[in-house]
């Protein structure tokens, strides 16, 4: 193997030529150098000695919940933790039953109750927002772009990926390796490690530690735990998670989304649940979190929009770490009242705890990570299970606690370091801003002026020669201070030697590719983003983009060329169960934009909310099946394939349930008795039919629902019953048609993908009109179904039935992992239902332009910004 060294001489030839200064240097030596380290942390205790008081763990503690009806103490802490509810009444913080803390807990819902902040800590925030603001008349994505131009360690996530070919190599990953270059995050003298990754989509993380411990020649066991928002929960929102998936899938066994499958690490229950795997393998040595959520619109307030979910992350640590573990996790600004508080309790339950900015994270960002060394024995206070009562409530409760801990009960000493640490970050990331738009506005001048004197072409010349050469040195010193090797592939978690997981190793599922896979993808500049969410819906319409070019107005086909799963496989399916999804936000098999303009449009179109669906079959139905219907009989084998000659066209028998569907009654009067009816009930089996190979049954599942995508939610049981009826009944070349809604959830999904399996070939035909979601689903000629299969479905249904008390449910009739591993099906999939989306999107949008096009006092969007 070449080593690192030999690697990095050969780089080294070519360098730019150009040799930076001393000054130079230094500036990129210190992108190395951004920590600040707690003194003495191990001298401050969850107590008030320094002002007579106490919260030592001998005491009770009891807090009010305010949105919880019910009072209850967690089943892993000690029943002498209890809570007082008469107590709670009073909104107090108790002590033993004595009131030691003369005020109540505070909640952000009301802002007369804030606990007053160190002035020089307002003063930061004030100043770091003014530099900020700068940027509000930026576009996003170019200053985006910008930064990671001009980023000094900006060729180093890139330069590793190609010379090392690390798994999953990506910012997060270098970030990583960092840490765990720079701090005794793990003890490697042990013979068995176990870590728990919280909120670590996509998993870089993992796979950077995993790349960490064999350059270090670790042989002990190591096992992790990874958890996430469930990217293949459709009730999640994509702006509220990443949603790349490629590693995920190939490593689900590692994964845990909690009790109700949504990945939520802010319930309580799963909390639980995740304590409970715990109390199974171990507790663990290094728990990590990454979490964040989407401010773009409100960069100010980041720090108080992501509070609950740092207390919510740094609680579960502390319930799931074994005495000596580590606790890595990413935090922002820590100017107010819960950062404060939390960094205290940090500092109480660790030995050493340091604030550190790896050279990787951009340093405009407000992004640092708390590295928390050897956690105390004796750090499962009461304080810490009450907190976990107050915070753990789904992120959805309308109050959540300010400060848990009143500030001027807090030492002094601890404040005045604390201010210390904030003031470091606050002035690297105000200078980095700085340096970023000075060198925005150095690009824009001499962008915008052709006529510029030669000298400020020459000084734009040299800032490039001088950033080119900085980005190298910045590279060499990663390379020489991290000493990166790399490892062979079977050392990799996902290893290439395991085809049936690597072999769509670069192709992540087709929503995600078209998503970016990443965070809520914001455009335009801050202003125009706040200007547009003020816009009235009238206006919001004129935004709206259309697809008239991309409708496709036929049956799109699928051939699966694949026989039905084998009983060995069924048998090892796991189907997800979690919480019922209320409503589509995301999904696997549709491009999650789509979803989002969908959902607005059927909620807010005014053209929809005056429509009442019409009791007689529309036209365009009749038209619809009469094409599918026509198609079947001219492209059989025994029929002509002279699409004139409609007498050479063969008879339907077409079977239908119960009493004859009107728009049956009308397509057979269109095909003038070229349709032949018979009756389920009839008993029509293949003895009795004419032409099996010509009959086709009729279902309808949508019961005449029109809730836009909820009606796929609404008829998942009728499908699967359909499913289930049909593969029972079906003769051999049996054809199929199902009225139907959308196939974005994961049970519609792997209905389609069952039925794909049964059939010679599959097609949906979309039915057009503006007051509903329907399609036609056309399964063409039955060939065989295995009794395992379906006795399986009908254990799905029995299950969808029976929902436990819970509230819970199973979410899956084919586990999401084994549909995603056939790529051809997901494409063909995801190609329908985002087709689907696009037709019904740029219909509605016309009808609520023709809505309103008459009232002239209606201002356009793009009047609005002009």
């Amino acid at each position: 193997m070449e080593n690192g060294n030999s690697k990095r001489r050969r780089h080294d030839s070519q360098v730019d030529s150009h040799e930076l200064s001393a000054d130079e240097k230094l500036k990129v030596e210190k992108l190395f150098q951004k920590k600040f380290s707690y003194q003495n942390p191990g001298s401050w205790k969850l107590s008030r000695e320094e002002n007579h008081g106490d919260y030592s763990s001998d005491r009770e503690v009891c807090v009010k919940d305010t949105s919880c009806d019910a009072v209850e103490t967690l089943s892993f802490f000690s029943a002498n933790a209890t809570i007082n509810k008469q107590e709670i009444e009073n909104k107090t913080l108790v002590l033993n039953s004595c009131k030691v803390l003369e005020r109540d807990i505070h909640f952000s819902g009301d802002d007369s109750l804030k606990f007053s902040v160190k002035p020089e800590l307002i003063k930061m925030k004030d100043e770091l927002n003014e530099v900020k603001n700068k940027l509000n008349d930026k576009d996003i994505l170019t200053w985006h772009r910008h930064t990671s131009d001009v980023n000094i360690a900006g060729n180093i996530v890139n330069s590793i990926a190609q010379r090392f070919k690390p798994e999953l190599c990506t910012q997060a990953w270098c970030k990583f390796y960092e840490i765990a270059s720079s701090y005794k995050i793990l003890d490697l003298s042990k013979p068995a490690l176990l870590t728990i990754h919280l909120c670590e989509a996509p998993g870089a993380f993992v796979t950077s530690l995993n790349h960490y411990l064999h350059c270090q020649g670790y042989n002990g066991e190591w096992e992790w735990r990874a958890s996430t928002l469930n990217p293949h929960y459709e009730g999640n929102h994509r702006g509220q998670m990443i949603d790349d998936d490629r590693f995920i899938k190939s490593t689900v066994d590692n994964w845990y989304f909690g009790k109700d499958n949504t990945g939520n690490l802010m319930t309580l229950q799963n909390l639980e649940g995740l304590i409970e795997i715990v109390q199974e393998i171990g507790f663990a040595d290094l728990v990590t979190a990454d979490g964040s959520i989407d401010c773009q619109d409100n960069p100010a307030e980041q720090e108080n929009i992501v509070s609950q979910l740092h207390y919510c992350e740094v609680l579960t640590a502390l319930h799931i770490l074994s005495p000596g573990g580590t606790l890595v996790i990413k935090l922002f600004t820590m100017y107010e009242y819960q950062a404060i508080s939390l960094m205290y309790i940090l500092n109480c339950m660790f030995t050493k705890v340091e604030v550190f900015k790896p050279c990787t994270s951009k340093g405009g960002n407000s992004e640092v990570y708390v590295i928390c060394l050897q956690l105390h024995g004796d750090h499962k206070s009461y304080l810490i299970s009450q907190l976990t009562q107050l915070y753990f409530c789904g992120g959805s409760r309308p109050e959540i606690p300010v400060c848990p801990l009143p500030l001027e009960d807090l030492p002094d000493s601890f404040l005045e370091q604390h201010c210390e640490c904030c003031q470091f970050f606050n002035t690297l990331q105000c200078q980095a801003i700085n340096r970023n738009l000075e060198l925005y506005q150095l690009g824009d001048d001499l962008k915008g002026e052709a006529d510029k004197v030669e000298g400020d072409h020459k000084a734009q010349e040299e800032e490039e020669v001088t950033l080119n050469a900085s980005k190298h040195y910045c590279l060499e010193l990663f390379l020489e201070k991290y000493n990166l090797d790399t490892i062979a592939d079977e050392d990799k978690i996902v290893q290439k030697s395991h085809n049936s997981v690597r072999r769509h190793w670069n192709q992540s599922t087709p929503s995600v590719s078209q998503s970016k896979g990443c965070h809520k993808e914001s455009k335009g500049t801050f202003q125009m983003r706040v200007e547009r969410s003020s816009l009235s819906w009238k206006q919001k319409v004129f935004l709206f983009t259309t697809y008239t070019d991309d409708i496709l107005d036929k049956i799109r086909p699928y051939k699966s060329r694949k026989p039905p799963h084998r009983q060995d496989d069924v048998c090892c399916w796991t189907c997800a169960t979690g919480f019922p999804v209320q409503e589509i936000h995301s999904s696997r098999f549709g491009d999650s934009q789509l979803i989002t303009a969908t959902q607005e449009l059927f909620h807010n179109a005014q053209c929809l909310k005056q429509m009442t669906r019409k009791q007689e079959i529309r036209e365009s139905e009749v038209q619809v099946l009469y094409q599918i219907l026509s198609i079947m009989s001219e492209n059989h084998p025994s029929a002509s394939f002279n699409m004139k000659d409609n007498e050479r066209e063969l008879p339907i028998y077409l079977v239908y349930e119960n009493t004859v569907p009107e728009v049956i009654q009308k397509v057979r009067e269109v095909m003038e008795k070229k349709i032949y009816l018979l009756s389920v009930d009839d008993n029509c089996g293949s003895d009795v039919l004419p032409r099996p190979d010509l009959t086709v049954y009729f279902e309808d599942a949508t019961n005449q629902s029109r809730q836009g995508l909820q009606t796929e939610l609404q008829i998942q049981k009728n499908v699967l019953s359909i499913l289930i009826h049909s593969l029972k009944n079906l003769q051999r070349k049996n054809s199929l048609i199902i009225k139907m809604s959308t196939c974005l959830t994961r049970i519609s999904a792997g209905l389609i993908f069952l039925f794909s399996r049964c059939f010679a070939e599959i097609g949906f035909h979309p039915l057009i009109a503006i007051d509903h979601l329907e399609q036609y689903l056309v399964c063409w000629q039955y060939s065989r179904c295995p009794d395992h299969i379906i006795d399986h479905l009908v254990h799905v249904m029995q299950r969808l039935e029976d929902s436990d008390d819970s509230g819970m449910t199973i979410l899956e009739v084919v586990p999401v992992v084994t549909i995603l591993q056939d790529f051809h099906f997901t494409q063909f999939l995801t190609k329908v239902n985002n087709d689907f989306m696009k037709r019904y999107i740029t219909e509605v949008v016309e009808k609520e332009k023709i809505f309103y096009q008459d009232n002239s006092d209606i201002q356009t969007a793009d009047e609005y910004f002009e």
